[in-house]
């Protein structure tokens, strides 16, 4: 009988926040779930990508060819190169990809071979929010004005937040279970892709008081000019700090996502 398989990819995880890579005394950030399914695992410390951003390593991945192979970054997934998932298709495999990522969803032709694709958005995804505006960005941001909109307004706090793009992993966690319990058709191929650990860094677990909130919108102000600076803009040492503590905050978030869908895999009969 063919194995079932499942691939977990993750944008922007620093090796140095993964204690199995770094003797986990030095990791910055503490991944005993990782670092369990490692000690269980064939780890490989030496790992090389054939690009330094998403698209790229990722059709490099599905595809088993160099990125100069299938047209660098421009365009969709080249259909006339190898792919994972059609392969697996070919074989008997009943496929299904669940992205946070729209730059290998299905805009970018990372569909092609799937059964069952799902670009995951946020749940107010198309809804209009007074914090898609720039002015009340500023108005939140301030040390004055932002504190007294949370105080004012506590109720409304989780609508007034910086909008965020894309998903976090208790979504894609909890789709990729559903589809697992529903999915009776073996052998499968299930792939999730995270989002989490990306830029515009945040913390999932933190409570979010008034200041928490401001803290939030001047994150937002300063990414703005990091953006429209092309990465020249440095935000000064402390909120550069708080942006390393965010990053270790989710990837230990992320941690704990991962860790129960590998629990859960541990109790099926078809794992």
């Amino acid at each position: 009988m063919q194995p079932n398989i499942i691939l977990v990819t993750v944008d922007c995880w620093r090796g140095d926040h993964l204690g199995a890579v770094t003797a986990n005394k030095a990791a910055k950030a503490q991944t005993p779930c990782l670092n369990a399914i490692a000690n269980t695992s064939h780890l490989f410390n030496n790992a090389h990508t054939c690009g330094g951003w998403t698209k790229l390593a990722m059709t490099s991945m599905f595809s088993s060819t160099y990125a100069s192979m299938h047209g660098f970054a421009r365009g969709m997934y080249n259909p006339k190169r190898p792919n994972l998932a059609v392969d697996l298709q070919a074989n008997g495999y009943h496929t299904a990809g669940f992205t946070t990522n729209l730059v290998c969803g299905r805009g970018g032709g990372f569909d092609i071979g799937f059964d069952e694709f799902n670009d995951i958005r946020p749940k107010d995804q198309g809804r209009f929010h007074v914090n898609r505006r720039p002015t009340f960005g500023r108005l939140a941001s301030h040390s004055t004005t932002g504190p007294l909109v949370a105080k004012t307004l506590p109720f409304m706090v989780p609508l007034m937040l910086p909008f965020y793009p894309t998903s976090d992993a208790k979504d894609l966690v909890d789709l990729g279970l559903k589809w697992l319990d529903n999915n009776h058709q073996q052998p499968y191929f299930l792939w999730l892709h995270f989002m989490d650990l990306h830029w515009p860094y945040r913390s999932s677990t933190r409570d979010i008081d008034s200041q928490e909130f401001v803290q939030m919108w001047q994150d937002r102000q300063h990414w703005n000019k990091v953006k429209q600076s092309r990465g020249k803009y440095h935000p000064g040492k402390e909120r550069a700090e708080r942006w390393q503590q965010l990053y270790a905050e989710e990837v230990e978030a992320l941690d704990t996502q991962l860790g129960r869908f590998t629990d859960a895999l541990s109790k099926r009969d078809d794992w």
